[in-house]
């Protein structure tokens, strides 16, 4: 004989279960909705690296000497559009770096923008709907002359967005 209660052709362990799922299944959807909607910016973060990756790397703008790489001592030398491409590539960016010295003057500056950007481009100007610009400066002693000398690094970047 079978003991168990229907309502309306649903049984009564049914009735009790169904609201639960129903409930747990809109927590889930509100939870992955919520999530969905989080925008995770890492640009600041691509940004910081690319700078230590151009400081600090003998293949980048690092001072080498005999062998010896001397990380975030610049070479002047080193600071040319091609050696930056290879650096640091990232589609969704291109950047500028000058060389500044101690009085603010410009020493050497080198750029990854495209070429056929450039005129289009004030880097770190007026921002547009699809470019935005950070720019970032840092100390930054180089080499002259075989003299170390206080100088600044200045890392512009354009996000295309």
């Amino acid at each position: 004989m079978n003991k168990r209660a229907y309502v309306g052709g649903i049984s009564v362990n049914q009735l009790v279960v169904i609201p639960v799922v129903m409930i747990a299944a809109v927590f889930f959807v509100f939870l992955i909705a919520d999530y969905r909607k989080e925008r995770t910016d890492v640009s600041e973060q691509e940004e910081f690296i690319m700078a230590k990756v151009l400081r600090y790397s003998s293949d980048c703008l690092a001072y080498e000497e005999e062998g010896v790489t001397h990380p975030t001592i610049i070479d002047p030398k080193k600071i040319e559009g091609l050696r930056l491409a290879s650096c640091y590539e990232n589609p969704r960016f291109s950047y500028r770096v000058s060389l500044l010295s101690a009085d603010k003057k410009v020493i050497k500056k080198a750029s990854t923008v495209p070429a056929n950007l450039e005129p289009l481009i004030q880097v770190c100007g007026k921002p547009t709907p699809t470019m935005t610009c950070s720019s970032q400066e840092r100390y930054a002693p180089y080499v002259e002359d075989n003299v170390v000398k206080s100088g600044t690094l200045r890392v512009e970047v354009v996000r295309y967005v």
